[in-house]
């Protein structure tokens, strides 16, 4: 139970405490089954363990108001640290991927779009925030991780099923919360050097300090690469293999720019002011699909999130923090040769999200009460430079509240935590479609429970439930030109999470997780075409996910590690259209794998992965089947006084992988980094 107003609490509290299923017995059988096949520890223990000498994160993390408490969490969760997201071999969707419940989508090379999804939810379904705050919106339902820079991320926050609080939007399949790298009392400066296949290059330039009442973090980093990756190019005819040919991809080159800023000053020790300022940019071209040498097609993105936020606590019992933030980010794609659509094609999208966010607790002898409540306005400008007429504006006005009470029961052993989110949502729209309705509001109640009993150190079991909405994006209400319209008339997806789950400790040098997790969606809305091959959103009907989730993590002398994670899920559509009813949701896989092995010693550190993913389709009608796959990346740090050398080989067998239909990955990949630390 927490009991002072600021704590700090080692990293590893949060690992031991994660929770997952009540099934003692069988989550006993499989970790030792699994068990005998691993050697070594725990990488999620390993953050400050990895090459001693080098100051990658701090041990011990401060916690402020605002911030989740995850001793008072009931959820499954688990922290990705910094050590762990340093990487350049992989991209920050595949490291969150590694995750048991989480698979990544991306489309095509280095720097291309990259969603995650958790529980077999869409992406649509996965809330992203950024300190707190949701980088979801109207204009962008989902968010692409690709445009973020992994150098200002400091840890990373999955929340599989139910979502804190704190978050003040709830998500249907869950939530990814990215901090942002904080200051530190020992002055750091750090220079990163990378470069790899496809003409990828990479430089990175971090600062943090702390001075007297103020610290100061800045960051920036610029990432390019040409994509010209072997593929093998089927020309759109998978079913005839004589016009397949081995080619490089062509027009999907990336240039890609990143800064931070992020200043805080503490008044005293109850009050704190922290504003953070991010803006990136990102060039990207387009590849066509039958992959033509000549096409120019340009995909554009700038963006900047700026954040304040005001901490003070020791008011009365009540501590409290509010935040200010505006996000921007514009889009231009531009295809005016007609290499990608039907047509040529230029429009501009400009999304403005700005609002003010708030969260108050009162610690009392049995338990924390909690408040969050926020109030934000989204815009989107759809301008298209060829069409006019086909311009148009949205404005969305939202509100959350969110109560909960998490209180000590059995001497502190059980914890239960009610809570109550309230949400009204109204939209605006303004364009040339006489036949949309310009005005539309909602306003849903959604409860949640948690329950989480701690035995020992060794033993700690977890139940939710909960219900959890998302308003349909401006895309899918209001549509775009071409061949896909909107319907203005769409109700919100509905889901209700319930979950289980069992941590137990078995020794300092042994965990192991397991989660059983059943989802129940309705008013899912998909796409659907008519006999013109006109496409509209619909709502289309329900569906079931049932999965299990494993993780096992070892440690043997210090030297070695090993970590399992498995997750096995069955997504059923039980959509009013037959074509798609009892298929699998589309890119959503039925079993996902990954371990990695590592050793390591004072100098040098050498590690292995293996990933799989199988059982997964293209569409909804499961008419067009993605191919399985089993990789391998291996890599090796040295480590000499200031500077430190990473040399790593991405998809080592050089298999195909394919998350949509026609836009590969890249195959096997070299990369080699240098960092300096001053």
């Amino acid at each position: 139970m927490r009991v002072c107003v600021l704590i700090q609490v080692p990293e590893k509290a949060d690992v031991i405490f994660t929770s997952r299923s009540p099934f003692y017995q069988a989550s006993r059988f499989a970790s030792v089954a699994i068990g005998t096949m691993l050697l070594a520890s725990s990488t999620h223990l390993a953050a400050q363990e990895v090459l001693d000498t080098i100051d990658i994160i701090a041990d011990e993390a401060v916690i402020e108001t605002g911030d989740v408490v995850h001793e008072e969490f009931s959820g499954s969760h688990v922290r990705v640290v910094r050590e762990q997201l340093e990487r350049d071999d992989v991209t920050l969707g595949e490291i969150l991927s590694f995750e048991t419940g989480v698979q990544l989508r991306e489309i095509g090379g280095i720097g291309s779009f990259s969603a995650i999804s958790i529980r077999g939810g869409s992406n649509q379904q996965t809330g992203v925030f950024l300190d707190g705050i949701s980088l979801n919106n109207g204009g962008n339902s989902v968010v692409d991780l690709s445009t973020l820079e992994v150098l200002n991320i400091e840890s990373a926050d999955i929340y599989r099923g139910s979502s804190p609080i704190q978050l003040a939007q709830g998500a249907v399949a869950g939530s990814l919360n990215l901090n942002t790298i904080s200051a530190s009392e020992d002055p750091s400066t750090k220079v990163v050097l990378s470069a790899g296949s496809f003409s990828t290059q990479q430089f990175q330039l971090a600062h943090r300090s702390q001075q007297g009442r103020w610290d100061v973090v800045g960051a920036a980093s610029r990432q390019a690469s040409q994509n010209d990756f072997d593929f093998n190019n089927d020309n759109g005819t998978p079913l005839n293999p004589l016009d397949d040919r081995e080619q490089q991809r062509a027009n999907a080159a990336l240039d890609k720019l990143g800064l931070l800023s992020r200043i805080g000053y503490r008044w005293s020790d109850l009050s704190r002011t922290d504003v953070l300022v991010q803006a990136n940019r990102r060039d990207l071209g387009v590849p066509e699909f039958r992959n033509r040498p000549d096409n120019q097609a340009q995909f554009d993105t700038e963006g900047y999130q700026f954040q304040l936020k005001h901490t003070l606590d020791g008011i009365g019992d009540w501590n409290t923090s509010l935040s200010l933030f505006q996000h921007v980010q514009d889009n231009r794609f531009s295809d005016l040769l007609t290499q990608i659509g039907l047509q040529p094609q230029d429009t501009k999208r400009e999304t403005l999200t700005k609002g003010i966010q708030t969260y108050i607790e009162r610690i009392g002898v049995s338990g924390t009460f909690g408040l969050s409540a926020s109030i934000r306005t989204e815009a989107l400008v759809s301008t298209d430079q060829i069409d006019p007429i086909e311009n148009f504006e949205v404005d969305r006005a939202s509100a959350n509240v969110n109560a909960q009470y998490a209180f000590y029961l059995a001497n502190d052993a059980l914890l239960i935590t009610p809570a109550l989110r309230w949400q009204s949502v109204s939209d605006d729209f303004r364009g040339a479609n006489a036949n949309v309705v310009s005005d539309i509001s909602s306003q849903v109640l959604s409860p949640q429970i948690g329950l989480k009993y701690t035995r020992n150190d060794q033993l700690q079991l977890h139940a939710n439930a909960g219900v959890f909405h998302r308003e349909p994006a401006f895309f899918e209400l209001f549509g775009s030109r071409g061949l896909i319209r909107g319907t203005n008339t769409l109700e919100a997806e509905r889901g209700f999470n319930l979950d289980a789950g069992i941590h137990y400790q078995w020794s300092r040098n042994a965990k192991s997780s397991l989660s059983v997790f059943s989802n129940w969606r309705d008013d899912l809305i998909t796409i659907v075409f008519n006999a013109q091959g006109i496409g509209r959103s619909i709502n289309a009907g329900k569906a079931t996910v049932m999965g299990i989730e494993l993780a096992n993590e070892f440690r043997y002398k210090e030297k070695y590690s090993a970590q399992f994670n498995w997750t096995l899920q069955d997504t059923n559509s039980l959509s009013d259209i037959l074509a798609f009813r009892n298929q699998q949701l589309p890119g959503q896989a039925r079993s996902t794998a990954f371990a990695r092995f590592q050793m390591k010693n004072k100098r040098s550190r050498l590690w292995f992965e293996l990933e799989s993913k199988s059982k997964y389709f293209f569409d909804q009608g499961n008419t067009l089947p993605a191919q399985s796959f089993f990789t391998q990346n291996i890599g090796v740090d040295f480590l000499l006084k200031r500077f430190q050398l990473r040399a790593a080989i991405s998809n080592l067998s050089d298999v195909a992988i394919e998350d949509f239909n026609g836009f590969p990955r890249p195959g096997r990949a070299f990369f080699l980094t240098l960092t300096y630390r001053l």
